[in-house]
């Protein structure tokens, strides 16, 4: 009899593929099951670790609870063991509560960070460790006090050397998604953005923030529409301003608290619906209404 019939039974072997498929699924469905899943084997390690990992917040937030109530310990893996795991890290949040050293370490060790967000006060001095990043898609932070600002600014904006924050830089290459949470008070302060030739999705902070008057913070609105030929959605943050005042079916206004804000964060980063969608749905609808209207003509 074979090993596998002994005890009166035909054991079962699924094709490799699908036996992952299994392992990852009830990870993700059952995050609390983790750690007890990457013990079953060393192939079921090897599968669910990097989901393990994929995703760490640092310094406290709001929103630290899911929609049933239920806590988020497996974002916060021991710093201490950031070198085993921190390869595997994609998604990286912190707060403005964090320690300053602690922010340069993960930074270092974090190399494959996808979607990085620094919110709040930041230690100054963290460009270059953020420049080191090699697939940097998704960024959320305040630019002052982290992106250079260059006192007689050209490279990547053109035309006339005014001051301004250098996004020229090639960590900014790969970026679709960057939302500023500093306010910005003119255009040629943020104008090196034109040159960032994968950027598609922008959000500006909100004018009360230290985006000047209405109407100058219309101004850049209107020129950041302008000369970032590239961009499918503007998200504006909180703006007094109306849709109709920009005139540009990819401005789009968005409320939130800052709980809510917390808890789209960790909602992208699963993948699940942000406030990113949102804005794309409202522009794919607006774009079939003028098409549609068009062709009703």
């Amino acid at each position: 009899m074979a090993d596998g019939d002994r005890d009166g039974t035909q054991a079962t072997h699924l094709p490799p593929e699908l036996e992952r498929y299994i392992f990852e699924i009830a990870a993700l469905d059952h995050r609390e099951i983790m750690l007890s899943l990457i013990l079953v084997a060393h192939r079921a390690k090897a599968w669910i670790e990097p989901w393990l990992y994929r995703t760490v917040i640092r310094g406290a937030i709001h929103h630290s609870t899911t929609a049933k109530g239920e806590s988020y310990p497996w974002y916060r893996p021991p710093a201490d063991q950031l070198p085993s795991y921190g390869h595997h890290v994609r998604n990286l949040l912190f707060s403005d509560r964090s320690t300053p050293g602690n922010v340069e370490e993960h930074l270092s060790k974090c190399l494959y960070v996808e979607n990085l967000a620094l919110w709040g006060s930041q230690p100054l001095g963290l460009f270059p460790k953020i420049s080191e990043l090699k697939r940097l898609r998704r960024v959320t932070f305040g630019q002052q006090g982290i992106v250079p600002y260059v006192e007689d600014e050209d490279g990547g904006g053109g035309g006339g050397g005014s001051a301004g924050y250098d996004f020229s830089h090639p960590v900014f290459d790969g970026v679709t998604h960057l939302d500023l949470l500093d306010g910005i008070s003119t255009w040629e302060s943020i104008r090196s953005l034109r040159g960032c030739k994968s950027l598609t999705h922008l959000a500006l902070p909100e004018e009360g923030s230290g985006s000047g008057e209405a109407d100058e913070y219309k101004g850049v609105v209107e020129r950041v529409l302008k000369e970032c030929k590239g961009l499918k959605v503007l998200t504006l943050h909180q703006s007094s301003l109306e849709e109709d005042d920009v005139g540009d079916v990819r401005a789009v206004l968005c409320k939130y608290s800052l709980e809510s804000y917390e808890k789209d964060w960790i909602d992208q980063a699963e993948g699940r619906r942000d406030f990113w969608t949102d804005a794309e749905e409202v522009v794919q609808e607006r774009r079939w209404a003028l098409e549609n209207g068009k062709s009703g003509d």
